[in-house]
């Protein structure tokens, strides 16, 4: 990394000004049009009606006729936020409708029709419907100044593109390893139960969430709808977040529907309605199936804020569901707004705070004159979930701490968390309506698709990156194939790292293991002695150009390893070819999830015959549940190949680990790093990797984070891991 890119990453981004002047209320000296409407409509006409009412039954009943009236503009004049009036509205709603809605109503609550397999969510109001796109993530942490700017530029374009509301979703999942846990140690041998105290002491109950992104637009009707949903997918693919549309795939069915009834209910969809069995409605919350759920409203924005300044919340350790409702603006209108604002600070009297709002007040004028800037009403709502009522609070009072410690504030509506629920599902319905006017580089910095973390429901604990566990597997649905890339150089950690992965998820998914280890070391020796597999040891092929120990073979076992390292090299590519088709018809015939490791496959690469035999596992392997799993120190040479550049195009995941400096220069561009990344894989230790996977890339470390017996197995240094073990015995715990 040079000098000067060095320098460059200290440059610290100016935080921008969020307009005040938008959302100001219209002023009459000290009163608002609001305040003074509703205090002198009582005062002129509410109070000669009461005292003329009044009159007949003595004076003191007339002066208390005029004065009631005035009482009650008072009272509805206070400058609170909400107005007193629609609290008052809420409490009448909340004491006559019913408290509890069951499942003859909850259509009529969710107003949910149909979510169909085609992606359409249809609405019980006319031909109203809805589509939603789940959005990629993007690591601002491991970013440098330039690419911050360009993302946030690139996010306000599209927002400045937009015609019509949409509604963005962030939704936490917590995520409990218990079962995954009970399952490595259900299998009862030693390893499995050391493995599974590790991880019930570090990894369970450290408060692991899952996140995923979704983007809402709606409809009046399905034409209308098809048209947005071009427009919107061609503005994100620009942005550079093309997105992936919810809806049912050849092995999911009920995707968006599932979808929706998770974000509205614990339970699983029933037959005939989305939503909760029961939903019961309380003051300060509401209870869905057993689940209490309390909406915070983002009441008031920071005076200024940064690039992802919300990531506290929309990334950070807490099981919180976010929802931001966006609404472009009419610009002229805005700026006709404006103009009144800017005569009411220009007639006001002179002052440090007059000055400072007629200077942002021109330049946002100006911004919006030039369209530079656009105006949205947006609502951010922050649903907190729990079963536990104490937790509840506790969780509410962190979240309020957490905005206030970033300048913002919030409130929690009262009476109103069946509507917050509704606001928060991905339905694209704002029922609370608590707005803010906002310019487009305040609603850009408020990234949404920012991510330095990987959870996926599912897999297996595997590393830690910035505050939390890295839940990772190769087989997860949202990933187009389960292949597998490392690349690091040779002492970096990329063969522990695999075969710390490749072990867990051995113990804790039942993917069963197949691999070629080419090392006269036979380190994946020690692997099939960890699971209780088998190697089978070849050598020089019999007269007939095959080897007979591959027809009597059990694939059976939980782990498989073929050592070659006496196999002469000129038979490598042959012997790989059986074997592989050897592997292919026995997962075939029984079933996945299947991995096959493939060590230094750049030596493989060098033979037709094995490139041939390895593409065609790249290709194919995902129909039957085959994954792939690539080592390689030599990556320039790996990406010389066309098998190479094959691989590197399909496989989903990849890890790369510290590279030399001349290394990492031939191929960052074919990894797509950044800067940043550049540097942190220069400096990485043993064991640190970046992990690019499901579009997000999480810098991550597994170094101190496996058992003393996952340590013993996987230690690629057989004359030394004894040794190391003792030594660095102090730092394996989380």
């Amino acid at each position: 990394m040079s000098s000067s890119m060095g320098e460059s990453e200290e440059i610290v981004e100016p935080e921008h000004v969020v307009p005040t002047h938008l959302s100001t209320p219209d002023r009459v000296g000290w009163l608002t049009v609001r305040q003074l409407n509703v205090m002198l409509g009582p005062a002129l006409f509410g109070s000669p009606a009461g005292w003329l009412l009044g009159q007949s039954d003595g004076l003191v009943t007339g002066v208390a006729g005029a004065a009631l009236p005035m009482l009650v503009g008072g009272i509805l004049g206070l400058p609170i936020q909400p107005p007193v009036e629609h609290g008052l509205k809420k409490f009448l709603e909340y004491r006559l409708k019913p408290r509890t809605v069951g499942p003859a109503k909850m259509t009529a609550y969710t107003r949910i029709r149909e979510a169909g397999a085609d992606g359409v969510i249809r609405l019980t109001w006319k031909q109203e419907c809805r589509a939603i796109w789940r959005l990629p993530s993007q690591n601002l942490r491991l970013a440098h100044s330039l690419q911050k700017q360009s993302a946030v530029a690139r996010w306000a374009r599209f927002l400045d593109g937009l015609t019509c509301p949409v509604q963005i979703v962030v939704r936490a999942t917590p995520v409990d390893l218990e079962p995954l846990v009970g399952r490595i140690g259900g299998r009862g041998t030693a390893q499995a139960q050391a493995l599974a105290g590790f991880l019930r002491a570090h990894a369970v109950g450290t408060g692991l969430v899952q996140r995923e992104r979704y983007l809402v637009v709606g409809a009046d009707d399905e034409d209308q709808l098809a048209d947005r949903v071009r427009s919107i997918e061609e503005s994100l693919s620009r942005a550079g977040r093309p997105p992936q549309r919810v809806q049912d795939e050849p092995r999911r069915e009920h995707v968006l529907r599932d979808l929706l009834q998770g974000c509205l209910s614990p339970r699983p969809a029933s037959h005939t309605a989305i939503g909760p069995t029961v939903l019961r409605i309380e003051p300060q919350l509401a209870n869905t199936d057993g689940q209490n759920c309390r909406t915070i409203v983002l009441s008031a924005w920071p005076r200024a804020v940064s690039t992802d300044w919300l990531w506290p919340v929309l990334d950070g350790p807490l099981p919180i569901d976010v929802a931001i409702h966006i609404e472009p603006q009419d610009t002229d209108r805005m700026c006709a707004r404006l103009d009144t604002k800017l005569r009411q600070y220009h007639s006001s009297p002179p002052s440090a705070a007059r000055d400072t709002a007629i200077e942002d007040g021109e330049a946002l004028r100006r911004a919006l004159e030039r369209r530079r800037e656009h105006a949205f009403s947006v609502g951010v709502y922050f649903l907190v979930r729990a079963h536990n009522p104490k937790v509840l609070d506790d969780r509410t009072k962190r979240v309020r701490q957490i905005v206030r410690e970033l300048g913002g504030k919030t409130q929690i509506p009262r009476w109103e968390h069946a509507q917050g629920l509704a606001s928060c599902a991905p339905s694209g319905d704002d029922r609370l309506r608590r707005r803010t006017l906002l310019d487009t580089s305040t609603l850009a910095r408020t990234y949404p698709a920012s991510s330095s973390t990987l959870v996926l429901e599912g897999g297996v604990p595997w590393g830690i990156t910035a505050h939390t566990q890295v839940i990772f597997t190769p087989f997860h649905r949202s990933l187009k194939n389960p292949h597998m890339a490392f690349y690091a150089t040779s002492g970096a950690g990329k063969g522990y790292a695999a075969k710390v992965l490749q072990a867990r998820l051995a113990q804790g998914q039942g993917v069963r293991i197949f691999g070629v280890d080419q090392d006269e070391d036979e380190e994946y020796t020690r692997l099939t002695e960890y699971l209780d597999g088998q190697v089978i040891r070849l050598g020089p092929p019999g007269r007939t150009g095959r080897w007979t120990e591959l027809a009597s073979v059990n694939l059976a076992k939980r782990c498989t390893i073929f050592n070659l390292a006496q196999v002469p090299g000129q038979h490598r590519a042959q012997v790989f070819s059986q074997i592989k088709r050897l592997v292919w018809s026995w997962v075939q015939e029984h079933g996945g999830p299947a991995s096959f490791i493939v060590d230094e496959a750049v030596t493989l690469l060098r033979h037709e015959e094995a490139a041939n035999e390895l593409e065609d596992l790249v290709r194919r392997g995902r129909h039957i549940q085959l994954g792939g799993v690539f080592i390689t120190q030599r990556v320039a040479d790996f990406f010389n190949t066309t098998c190479g550049q094959v691989i590197q195009a399909i496989a989903s995941s990849q890890w790369y680990g510290q590279q030399m400096p001349t290394e990492l220069a031939r191929v960052a561009d074919v990894l797509r790093l950044s800067p940043a990344e550049r540097e942190f894989l220069q400096q990485a230790g043993i064991g640190e990797g970046l992990l690019v996977a499901m579009g997000q890339r999480v810098a991550m470390s597994l170094w101190g984070h496996t058992s003393p017996e996952e340590y013993a197995m996987a230690n690629t240094d057989p004359q030394r891991r004894s040794v190391e073990r003792k030594e660095n015995s102090h730092a394996l715990a989380v």
